[in-house]
């Protein structure tokens, strides 16, 4: 996230467009991919697990990632460093503690794990349409999307 977080303002918020597709995939793939090992291998329950896992340690880098980025757009907005920090760690608790009560609580012991995963899309999905939105209005790119896009 530091790194995606240099260079041209655009730039940041292509990573964090970015971000949320790859998040989109995630939350679309996961349960289609832990069937689809379930049933294809004897030993299921553990492959199963480990695509868990590692989908679980995908997510954690890409919520990590988003950290540096979002400061970086806070800053550009005209907020200050400590500002962006705390306001963004904040949101960051609040949204991760919903969306745990959320998902545990709620969305998989009522609908399962391939509804949640599609509701949990849609959620995403959305963010990424606010994201591209955001970049193709962003003031100073009149230009249009492909020559954003190409820098």
């Amino acid at each position: 996230g530091r790194h995606m977080a240099t260079g041209a303002r655009h730039n940041a918020w292509l990573a964090l467009a970015g971000i949320e597709l790859l998040m989109l995939v995630i939350a679309v793939g996961l349960p289609e991919l832990t069937s689809f090992v379930s049933a294809a291998s004897s030993s299921g329950g553990n492959l199963a697990a480990a695509c868990i896992y590692l989908a679980v340690a995908m997510l954690g880098w890409t919520v990590g990632a988003e950290l540096p980025l979002g400061n970086r757009l806070f800053i550009d907005a005209g907020g200050t460093v400590d500002g962006g920090v705390a306001w963004l760690a904040v949101a960051g608790h609040a949204g991760a503690a919903a969306g745990a009560i959320a998902v545990g609580v709620i969305l998989v012991p009522v609908f399962g794990i391939e509804v949640s995963g599609a509701i949990l899309a849609t959620v995403k999905c959305a963010g990424f349409l606010c994201l591209t939105s955001a970049l193709i209005n962003m003031p100073g790119h009149e230009e249009g999307i492909g020559d954003v896009i190409a820098g």
